[in-house]
């Protein structure tokens, strides 16, 4: 029992955090033009959301659901999971999410909307555009922390 007092927490990591920095700045190489392609996306989304509200749930469903199903498909499955055997199980998760994002757009759109109002001045609208936001943001924080765009969390 002596011998573990002398392991620290980084002796338990199953890869060096070089590496995944590495592996982000190939996958983000892999997949250059759609980077661009998301982000207008994006902001033709919350465009759409200030717009026309009542078309907004489809598209935005449809549009994450899309955006879900690449990233647990080609990030997850096809580069995190050689170097972080843990995050297997959870790929077949992410993509079941992907699923419900499809199906909650095409409900709102078959049913009508859940109660939720998309571009209005109620609260949740405010902050789901602005979660939406800082989605479209959150890449450039890589350059505070001294990082390269290609090594960014998009």
């Amino acid at each position: 029992m002596g011998d573990l007092s002398t392991y620290s927490l980084e002796d338990f990591l199953l890869f060096a955090p070089r590496t995944y920095w590495r592996v982000l700045m190939l996958h983000n190489a892999a997949l250059w033009p759609l980077h661009l392609v998301a982000g207008a996306v994006g902001l033709g989304l919350i465009a759409l959301i200030l717009r026309r509200p009542q078309a907004a749930p489809l598209w935005v469903g449809l549009g994450l659901a899309a955006a879900w199903a690449i990233t647990g498909w080609s990030f997850l499955q096809q580069r995190y999971v050689p170097i972080n055997w843990a995050i297997a199980p959870v790929v077949p998760a992410v993509l079941l999410q992907a699923g419900l994002l499809l199906l909650a757009g095409l409900k709102t759109r078959v049913r009508g909307q859940w109660g939720l109002r998309f571009g209005g001045p109620d609260g949740l609208s405010w902050a789901g555009l602005g979660l939406a936001g800082f989605g479209l943001l959150y890449p450039a924080l890589t350059l505070v922390y001294g990082r390269p765009l290609s090594q960014a969390e998009a």
